[in-house]
Order: structure tokens, then C-alpha cells, then sequence
């Protein structure tokens, strides 16, 4: 038998019947209002409440009926953790050959980075600015041409050319794919330049609003933790803040930013960056919650698909749940990653039964595609598929409020006008494309598809 992810948020909607008129719609806002209430504080991993939450999920898991698939023989898949944030804003001085100091000021013109590596971070080393730092062999880009960033810090616009597909593009603005080119080409720092797109999407001040959050990552069996990169990642600069570094081309280049092209000339920049940062860091742990849902013919992300409880061989796809908006009755979603492998149809299929059209990306600038756990998936070679809701019907008005009033704040409760009866209709289009995968031949990547040239070796 095949199995097929059943990740946290799926089992939630995964809900059996009740006496409600809408059963399944019924479940999800008995689980919701568990889950999201106030008493469980986010349910950050390696909190109480956290555990508290987990537990509540292996329950509904069993419920269910779904196989514990974690350690031995449980539901739970043990994740030792190390948490990490910035302590204070750290310093950060530009200075040139003539001894000219210009102090960058946090909150206006940076916000520090944190280093999960070591509590005090010193880098003084010369700006090198790269442009967007696209190294893309398939467009014939690279630009890091004609430039010397050995012994540097890296300075890169955020984001990614608009010319790019919308999951490529993603693949290109991933801090992950900027920090390993820079790694590749000798650079022993990196920092990030906003733009007017970028200032649009996330506005700086929410950056600083949130820069000691705890960043997470999980710790490997010789005990030390898992980079994806080892290259810090010193610093945001605001696009008010660019202009100290770039000086009078600055407007040029984020005007240049927002074409189609966005090919922007490198160059070294006249100034040093001398930097300190102080970083907090505090081991911690925590659990997936790891349940099999068994096909008829032949599961969180980055450390499960590294650190499989089952045989790597037999993970055939994943199906990712994450973050539906559901204020409004949904009519169309974006499949991402489905039509770059043989998921694809099955997704057509389900969508067709259920009146639901398939829309292409409406704001490929975010860069979805990498920023779900569905990606952790992909960046180990197996096919994968995100729903997202789509902007028909209204859709793009309650997206844009929700993103504008409530992400990543206090406001984001059951306070909001939820739609259960849609938390429910996109539980069963997922559990039909899941269905379908779990009875039906191997997903398999398309041929000559760009992340399969990238990630399927593994």
C-alpha cells in the first residue's frame, strides 16, 4: 500500500460525520475553536501549549482511524529543536577607504537578521551589490558576472525578475537559493534590499514589528543544528535605508526592479559594512504528529522529509494544507505545483467534480510556492501540491484584507467571519485529490520539469 501525507492541518479538516447539518463543517469549527483559542498562546513549537495541541490532533488522528506512522509505533515524531532570535538591533556602520562612518539606523534603514550559529556574529568586509543575485543557467543569467564577492558581503535586491514563472520565481527570491549562490561565488555575508514591490507585499515597519520572533531550526544527530546555507543572513534594508548604500543610482535601481527584466548591472560598492550581531539562542523540543492514510495499490515538513518513519522510497507526494481563506465562498483556486507532475490531472479531476475552477498564481510576486511545507517535500524530490483559494468571487477583496488587518497579528482569531461550510468544501477537494493519489500509479515528475532537474537525484 502507498501512503499518502496526512499533515496537520489536513487530519484537522479530515473530520467525521456528526448530527450537524454539515457535519464535516461542524468538526472543523469544534477543532478551530480548540485550537485557535487563546489558551494554547499560537501553539509555538516547543511550548506546553504546543504539546497540548499535538496531543489534541493524535486523538482526532485515531479517531479517524488513520495508522500512527511516528516512534515507536505512535502517533508522534520526535523533533529536537533550536530556536533562535535576534537579542537587541546589533550595530551596523557603512565606512569607506577615507575613514567616513555612516551609522545605519535600525528601525528606518535595517532590521537586524539573527544567527542560529553563534551568539555574537562580527563581520567588517566590503559591499558588493549583485542586483536581484539570479543565477539562473536555464535564462542564460547570472548576476554575478564580471563581479569579485570573494571575502564579501553580498548586497541583493529581494524578490526575483517578473519575467520568471511563478514557481520559479519563487525558487529564485528563496533566501535559501540568494544565500547559496553567494556562498557558492565566496561571499561571507549577506544582506537584503527591499523594493517598491516588496514595500507593497510586506510593508518594512511589519519586518520590525516582528524581528525577535523565534526562528526555528531542527538539530541533526551529532547534535548540531541544520542550515540549509552556511551563510548569515545579516540584515533587511529598507528601501528608504538603500539609498545610503547605493547612492544616487538607488532610484534607478528599484525603478529598473520592477520590469519585466529586471536585469540590473552589479557593481562593487564604494563602502565597508562593519557589523555586530547578538543572537539568543535556546535548544527546545517538540513533535510531529504522523498519521498514514493507506492507499488501495503500492507526512511538520523539513524534518520529517529528511527524517522519514517510514521508508523514503515509499513517500510518493504530499498534498499540503495551509492557510485557506475562508471568509467568502471560494469558486477557484491556484494549484501550486500540480501541473509539474503527473498530480496534475488528478487535481483537474477533483476540481471538475466539485464546480471548481483552476486559476493561475494572482500575485506570483509573493513567492507561495516556497513558503509552505509542502516545498520541504520538493527540495527532496518528491512531487507535491498546494491549494490555494483564488481571487474569483471576491476573493482577492477578503484575501487583501485578511493579509492587510490580520496576518501574523493578534487579530488573527475566530472573531473573523469563517466560513466553515468552505473550510469544509476545501477539505473534501484535498481529500479527493489525496484519494485519488493514494489508489491510483506513482505520481512522477514531468519530464525535463524544472525542479525535478534540481531536486529529483535526491
Amino acid at each position: 500500500m502507498k501512503p499518502v501525507s496526512a499533515l496537520f492541518a489536513a487530519i484537522l479538516l479530515f473530520a467525521p460525520a456528526s448530527a450537524q447539518s454539515d457535519p464535516a463543517a461542524a468538526d472543523i469549527k469544534a477543532d478551530m475553536a480548540y485550537l485557535a483559542s487563546d489558551r494554547l498562546k499560537g501553539r509555538e513549537a516547543g511550548t506546553p501549549e504546543y504539546d497540548m495541541a499535538a496531543r489534541y490532533v493524535a486523538d482526532r488522528m485515531k479517531q479517524i482511524g488513520l495508522v500512527p506512522k511516528g516512534d515507536h509505533g505512535g502517533y508522534f515524531q520526535h523533533v529536537p529543536l533550536l530556536a533562535y532570535r535576534a537579542k537587541d538591533p546589533g550595530t551596523m556602520v557603512l565606512h569607506d577607504k577615507s575613514g567616513h562612518n555612516v551609522p545605519l539606523i535600525f528601525g528606518r534603514d535595517y532590521v537586524v537578521g539573527a544567527d542560529g550559529r553563534t551568539p555574537l556574529l562580527k563581520r567588517d568586509a566590503p559591499l558588493v551589490f549583485v542586483g536581484f543575485g539570479l543565477v539562473a543557467p536555464e535564462h542564460h543569467r547570472d548576476d554575478y558576472a564580471g563581479l569579485d564577492v570573494k571575502g564579501k558581503i553580498v548586497v541583493a535586491l529581494s524578490g526575483a525578475p517578473k519575467f520568471l514563472q511563478t514557481e520559479e520565481r519563487a525558487y529564485y527570491r528563496s533566501g535559501r537559493t540568494k544565500a547559496a549562490a553567494a556562498l557558492a561565488h565566496g561571499a561571507v555575508g549577506f544582506v537584503s534590499v527591499g523594493t517598491l514591490t516588496g514595500e507593497r507585499l510586506y510593508p518594512f515597519a511589519d519586518y520590525v514589528r516582528q524581528y525577535q520572533s523565534w526562528d526555528m531550526t531542527w538539530v541533526k544527530p551529532d547534535g548540531s543544528p541544520f542550515f540549509a546555507v552556511d551563510l548569515p543572513g545579516m540584515a533587511g534594508i529598507s528601501v528608504a535605508g538603500a539609498h545610503k548604500l547605493l547612492g544616487t543610482e538607488t532610484d534607478k535601481i528599484l525603478a529598473a526592479a520592477e520590469t519585466k527584466d529586471g536585469l540590473i548591472k552589479g557593481f562593487a560598492l564604494p563602502w565597508s559594512l562593519k557589523a555586530e550581531l547578538h543572537t539568543e539562542i535556546k535548544k527546545a523540543e517538540s513533535e510531529n504528529i504522523v498519521g498514514l492514510l493507506p492507499g488501495n495499490d503500492l507526512i511538520g515538513a523539513e524534518y520529517f522529509a529528511h527524517n522519514p518513519t517510514v521508508p523514503r522510497s515509499a513517500i510518493a507526494a504530499d498534498v499540503d494544507l495551509d492557510m485557506p481563506i475562508l471568509t467568502y465562498e471560494f469558486t477557484d483556486v491556484t494549484a501550486f505545483g500540480a501541473d509539474r507532475s503527473s498530480i496534475g490531472p488528478s487535481v483537474k479531476r477533483a476540481a471538475a467534480t466539485m464546480n471548481v475552477k483552476l486559476s493561475p498564481d494572482p500575485e506570483p510576486d509573493e513567492g507561495i510556492f516556497t513558503r509552505s511545507d509542502h516545498y520541504r517535500f520538493v527540495e527532496q524530490g518528491i512531487p507535491a501540491v498546494f491549494l490555494a483559494t483564488g481571487f474569483a468571487n471576491g476573493g482577492k477583496t477578503a484575501t487583501e484584507f485578511f493579509m492587510r488587518n490580520h496576518y501574523h497579528k493578534p487579530s488573527d482569531d475566530l472573531s473573523q467571519p469563517i466560513r466553515y461550510d468552505m473550510g469544509a468544501k476545501f477539505a473534501r477537494l484535498n481529500y479527493a485529490i489525496t484519494r485519488e493519489l493514494a489508489d491510483g500509479p506513482r505520481p512522477a515528475w514531468n519530464k525535463g520539469d524544472f525542479f525535478a532537474g534540481k531536486f529529483a537525484g535526491k
